[in-house]
């Protein structure tokens, strides 16, 4: 057995006699937790035996025996453990883990009650909950540097990559992003979180006292179809008319004129009537499709409008990256230590590249600090960005000094975990209980209590009356309408003293 450090990692079957003091044989042999070593411990003439699994939950702790079946040559086998032979005691000892801090979420503080330090946020309550099912403490490090970990030009790590790597720690506790280079050095537990990486940037004011406001329930397109109906129908009229005079006499052929078939047209678009019409059937046909129409369009652009007044919804100069990079005035930052740069200087898209070239590597030294000093920074240094996750923002949204808002239509997806040394026996242990927290709800229960659901329907306050500067450009539009039409009147009265009364005004 002098050997049996060479073979921790396999599965071994050792028969000896019941009168075996077992521990005197592995005395001053390892057996890792891992090893899955069982002896058979053979009695009454070798008719019967007791199986059991001998391990070491620490080099130099004492041996362990957990019991998982006995045979007997008539009964057979009956095994003790249930579905599951696997010991899940830990036996109180201690594990090391790192972890960042984020003031206000993920944060040490100390349980009087029961005598322990522990860890706040998602992050801690993983954790936590693994201590309960297992039974171990928890010894828990700050990294010097404050980093997750990155590789630096020597091969070597930084963060606390580096500490798991090195075994100065056997978990990293927090959202590591799984990347090909970190497999190599730590391992991953099940993925535990799925979220969007973007660029976030400042909220813009909401500016509503202008024409936009006007005409922004309809698009571009939207208007251009209108102006072509109203010049469609306007025809209509014009055309109907010219036929009409032409095959029936009338006493007046000037009763109607482009003049008069644009104040019918656009009169009927603000739903007013007209009391001139010709009592023919097709006249009244085109009058019929006009009302119909500017009802449903007015229904269609008063909802719109009403909501606009209600709820106030920013406006981003961009949506994507592609915007991004062709707007060129912004600053990009992102948190040291991370692999979001190296994930956009290495894209395949050639747009990512850009970006990173342009907006974010001349700035690489202004990068660092802590990822709410970061976010919070966009509320004072315009023209700048952050690259960062939705989880972090909704982590730290209620200590901002104001509102970003991160790209709608462009984002890259990750998935993260916390990360464990390769050579530590737990590894198995603490993926199969993350497996279980996934499978019967609880990582979901413990996410929605520390992000609970945002219900959009629900006014957390009541609706704002709408303010004079909303509605200012109504009230400059009547006056400017005023002002033209008195001018105009002006004109016309001076034309009219001018050239005398035989010139008609209508």
């Amino acid at each position: 057995m002098s050997e049996l450090s060479c073979l921790v990692k396999r599965r071994i079957l050792l028969f000896l006699d019941s009168a075996t003091s077992l521990e005197q044989y592995f005395s001053g042999i390892y057996v890792r937790f891992d090893s899955e070593l069982l002896v058979a411990l053979l009695s009454n003439g070798y008719s019967a035996a007791s199986l059991s699994l001998v391990y070491r939950t620490e080099r130099y702790a004492a041996l362990q025996f957990h019991r998982i079946a006995d045979w007997s040559y008539i009964a057979g086998f009956t095994w003790l453990g249930g579905s599951s032979w696997k010991p899940k005691n830990l036996q109180g000892i201690p594990i090391k883990a790192a972890f960042i801090p984020i003031h206000g979420y993920r944060d040490l503080i100390y349980v009087s009650e029961k005598n322990v330090w522990r860890l706040t946020g998602y992050d801690g309550e993983i954790m936590y909950e693994l201590q309960y099912r297992l039974n171990f403490t928890t010894t828990f490090s700050i990294p010097e540097d404050r980093q997750y970990g990155i590789p630096k030009e020597n091969g070597t790590w930084n963060g606390m990559v580096q500490k798991v790597a090195t075994n100065q720690v056997t978990i990293g506790i927090g959202p590591f992003d799984y990347t090909d280079d970190r497999l190599d050095v730590v391992s991953y537990l099940p993925p535990i979180w799925n979220y969007k990486v973007t660029v976030y940037i400042r909220q813009p004011d909401i500016v509503m006292s202008t024409l936009q406001q006007i005409l922004s329930p309809f698009s571009l397109e939207v208007w251009l179809v209108i102006m072509t109906i109203v010049v469609s129908l306007i025809a209509s009229l014009a055309s109907i008319w010219r036929l009409y005079s032409t095959h029936f006499s009338t006493r007046d052929d000037n009763a109607f004129n482009i003049q008069e078939y644009t104040t019918h047209v656009l009169g009927i678009f603000l739903l007013q009537g007209h009391g001139a019409t010709l009592r023919i059937l097709s006249w009244r046909l085109v009058y019929f499709v006009m009302y119909f129409l500017s009802t449903v369009l007015f229904i269609a652009y008063s909802a719109k409008f009403i909501s606009n007044l209600s709820v106030r919804r920013p406006s981003l100069p961009f949506t994507d990256f592609e915007g991004l990079l062709e707007d060129g005035s912004y600053k990009i930052r992102l948190l040291a230590g991370n692999v979001y740069g190296k994930y956009l200087q290495e894209s395949k898209e050639s747009t990512l590249r850009q970006i990173y070239k342009q907006m974010i590597a001349p700035h690489v030294r202004d990068t660092g600090g802590e990822p709410l000093d970061n976010i919070q920074s966009l509320c004072s240094t315009p023209k700048t960005g952050y690259i960062t996750t939705d989880r972090m923002v909704r982590i730290i949204s209620g200590k901002m000094a104001c509102t970003v808002l991160g790209l709608r239509d462009s984002y890259f997806p990750i998935t993260a975990s916390l990360i464990i040394s390769k050579d530590s026996p737990f590894r198995r242990l603490f993926s199969n209980q993350i497996q279980a927290l996934r499978r019967t709800g609880i990582l979901k229960r413990m996410n929605d209590n520390t992000f609970p659901i945002k219900m959009t329907e629900v006014i957390k306050e009541p609706p704002s009356s709408v303010a004079l500067d909303t509605v200012a450009i109504f009230f400059s539009i009547l006056g400017t309408g005023i002002l033209i039409s008195m001018l105009i009147f002006a004109a016309e009265v001076a034309f009219q003293k001018r050239y005398g009364n035989n010139q008609r005004l209508h």
